[in-house]
């Protein structure tokens, strides 16, 4: 009998637009998680975004993909499975051609099974939003330092801006082979867009590759609604869009699913798995 994984972006796809999961979805993820169903997030949200969230009361049974397929991390046991990292020197030039742009991305550090977040400053509304937010329910969780540290590498950048100012910087970006990046419209905030930085093994795709051969899947369903989910949507072997999804991503779908406030990924679960029971 085949073993399917399903596995879901959170912002846009699986939480509502006020960041939380819905009653209905929540009973019927755990319904099917309980009844043995393999269910996971490929996110790139980090452990300090994921903290944000109130996603304790689902029953995860398997590892989360997280900061666009560079970490597996068990939830339960709040260990890092493993984490992909950029070198030092490598890390110290993208900081360097982020600065020639005016940019001091947040710099994501693996400490053991915590993750360091440190950053010169805001450059732009959409970080200083962000950073506020965070610091004000976990204080101290984003560092203001004088000057990175980044001995020892780092897995992660991450920045926000307009469209325009990100571009600009992404085509430098494309000088660096060992890298990958992404760059997305933001889901909650107009004209604000984010470019994450990480190594190039990583990826939601490679992630969700490395999380089925870990449980032993023999599909993947993925579900999302942004451009930085397509590599994740190609790989799988069905691609779900929320109807809420941009265009871009609808294209790309082999199926479109019920909007993120109509608790679209967890219906199209329950009626390919549980209808059927």
């Amino acid at each position: 009998m085949s073993k399917t994984l399903y596995i879901t972006d959170l912002d846009g796809t699986l939480l509502r637009p006020d960041q939380t999961v819905s009653p209905h979805t929540e009973e019927i993820l755990n319904r099917f998680i309980d009844g043995g169903g393999l269910f996971s997030i490929a996110t790139a949200r980090n452990l300090t975004g994921l903290r944000m969230l109130d996603l304790g009361s689902i029953h995860w049974n398997c590892p989360l993909v997280m900061g666009s397929g560079v970490m597996l991390y068990d939830l339960a046991a709040r260990k890092i499975i493993d984490c992909l990292n950029m070198p030092e020197d490598t890390v110290r030039q993208i900081l360097h051609v982020c600065g020639e742009y005016g940019k001091t991305p947040m710099l994501f550090q693996a400490k053991g099974d915590q993750v360091q977040v440190t950053t010169e400053g805001a450059s732009s509304p959409g970080e200083k939003a962000f950073i506020e937010k965070r610091n004000a329910r976990f204080p101290g969780c984003i560092e203001f330092v004088p000057a990175y540290a980044p001995q020892g590498g780092a897995f992660y950048f991450s920045m926000q801006d307009t469209r325009e100012k990100l571009e600009a910087l992404a085509i430098r970006l494309d000088e660096f082979p060992g890298i990958s990046y992404t760059l997305y419209r933001d889901n909650y905030m107009e004209n604000n867009w984010y470019v994450e930085i990480f190594h190039r093994k990583a990826g939601k795709d490679k992630g969700m590759l490395r999380l089925k051969h870990r449980v032993g899947a023999d599909r993947v369903v993925a579900f999302g609604d942004n451009l930085n989910d397509l590599p994740l949507l190609e790989a799988a072997d069905v691609g779900c869009v929320v109807a809420n999804g941009i265009q871009g991503a609808k294209d790309k779908a082999d199926v479109i699913i019920g909007s993120n406030l109509e608790d679209g990924v967890a219906r199209y679960i329950e009626q390919m798995e549980l209808k059927s029971c």
